[in-house]
């Protein structure tokens, strides 16, 4: 993934309003990412993933939040933290 914009550059994407599906464009046979906003406790994140493409099996620290802006996906989630965590 990217690196997060700079404060400068993420107070002038705020600015304005924006459509996050525009944020990012597709690539033929890929992924690409947009970090907007990365934190100790958690990231945003925006994906374009080309048609067959998708994420890896992963962990993270963070709840996740998935919002779907265009397309079809199959997706999975299992939740494997501990009691109070």
């Amino acid at each position: 993934m990217n690196q997060p914009p700079a404060k400068g550059e993420l107070q002038a994407l705020l600015r304005e309003p924006s459509r996050l599906a525009e944020l990012v464009g597709y690539q033929q046979g890929g992924v690409v990412s947009r970090a907007l906003l990365a934190r100790d406790t958690g990231s945003v994140t925006v994906f374009a993933f080309d048609a067959g493409q998708g994420l890896s099996e992963h962990t993270a620290p963070y709840d996740a939040l998935v919002l779907m802006l265009e397309g079809e996906a199959d997706s999975s989630h299992r939740n494997n933290r501990s009691p109070g965590s």
